[in-house]
């Protein structure tokens, strides 16, 4: 069931006070500030974008605000999502969150939506709001979110950040172009590496959802130029803003809706490949396999840079990218004759890629259920009973 919000009309003594320095600009004055109040925002993601967006609209006074996030806190979080504290590791990100913007701004009427946007309820999250921002960083999300908005007719503020590097535009404002104008297709997922793989300036997910979230209350002001038609590269490193032109090339907010129904979230409940559950074991499983190293082939499909800071015991190297050689998909399938295939990542997607990628070259193999972190929590707790 869709979310009902009790939406206020007034601005009592205490806006006037808070708000003051918007009030005082012309271009926003107590009927702006009203259109902020009971405006409808979601944003998709509580991690670096994420982080910057809800403060910003906690700030300014957006009092029904969305979160969709199903991650935990982790400590590597805390150097760019500035949301979330130490306090909060290994809490719920939407907890962290609720927290966070309620010491921001009490006022506000926050729903909280723990779980993967996939395309069984994306339609029924997205409804009840005035417009989307796009804080995520995985490909199919975003795909799956302009298309959604393209179905309801809703405006998409998308965001991106890779390095040292940043995009942020408007899609679906009004008929203009969506997130497919320029990127018509899903890519190969090993095309585009996620800031997990490649790291990402802390200050970059600030910058770049500050200027979102400006976009987000222009939109709902209804002032100023919209970012939308047009597409803002930001580059950290040569100091650099440039704007480029999207031609509008879907004129049909249903063109592409039934696309994504095959192709949902990566992290989502649906399995890419039939039988996926039954190719999956535990960290408990794993330990029997390293007790017996000699039984098992232990693949580490992360980056080099990942690898290094910590590993599984006997696991080797072999990163996503250079997984799918005839070199080494020779070399595992001749090693799967004697032993047992068992690749892991981060949380568990990328060895899921992995998995696929394998299975279609008819290697039998094993992923690593919730990825080297689970494994490690496993390991506190058995050392930590208490």
């Amino acid at each position: 069931m869709s979310y009902c919000f009790s939406l206020n009309n007034t601005l009592t003594s205490q806006d006037y006070v808070r708000y003051l320095r918007h009030i005082l600009l012309p271009e926003i004055g107590s009927k702006g500030q009203k259109k902020i109040k009971n405006s409808k925002i979601l944003c998709v993601g509580a991690g670096g974008l994420g982080s910057i967006i809800l403060m910003y609209l906690a700030a300014a006074g957006v009092e029904y605000i969305g979160i969709v996030d199903c991650d935990e806190v982790e400590l590597s979080n805390l150097q760019r999502q500035v949301l979330h504290s130490e306090t909060f590791v290994k809490e719920p990100k939407t907890h962290s969150a609720l927290y966070a913007l309620n010491e921001i701004n009490s006022t506000c009427e926050i729903k909280k939506y723990q779980r993967y946007l996939n395309h069984e309820n994306v339609l029924e999250i997205l409804y009840p709001y005035d417009l989307i921002i796009d804080g995520t960083d995985n490909l199919e999300t975003k795909y799956l979110i302009n298309d959604a908005c393209l179905f309801l007719n809703k405006p998409f503020v998308y965001g991106a950040i890779f390095k040292f590097q940043g995009q942020v535009s408007v899609f679906n404002y009004r008929g203009g172009p969506n997130y497919r104008s320029i990127y018509p297709n899903i890519p190969h997922k090993q095309q585009i590496p996620t800031c997990t793989e490649t790291g990402v300036l802390g200050v970059l997910p600030g910058i770049i959802g500050t200027m979102q979230c400006t976009e987000a209350l222009k939109i709902i002001l209804g002032v100023g130029e919209i970012l939308s038609g047009k597409l803002l590269v930001y580059d950290a490193l040569k100091v650099s803003l440039n704007t480029v032109r999207i031609r509008n090339q879907i004129n049909t907010n249903k063109q592409y809706f039934h696309l994504y129904q095959d192709t949902p979230c990566e992290e989502s409940d649906t399995n890419q490949v039939s039988n996926n559950s039954e190719k999956k074991i535990t960290s408990s499983q794993l330990e029997e396999f390293l007790t017996f190293p000699s039984k098992s082939l232990i693949i580490d499909v992360r980056t080099p840079q990942e690898y290094l800071i910590t590993q599984i015991p006997n696991a080797i190297l072999l990163p996503l990218t250079q997984l799918d050689t005839v070199e080494n998909i020779n070399w595992i399938a001749c090693q799967q004759k004697e032993k047992k295939v068992i690749l892991y990542c981060k949380t568990g997607a990328r060895s899921k890629r992995a998995l696929q990628i394998l299975l279609q070259h008819d290697i039998m193999c094993y992923q690593l259920e919730g990825g080297i972190i689970e494994w490690i929590k496993r390991r506190e707790r058995d050392s930590n009973p208490c």
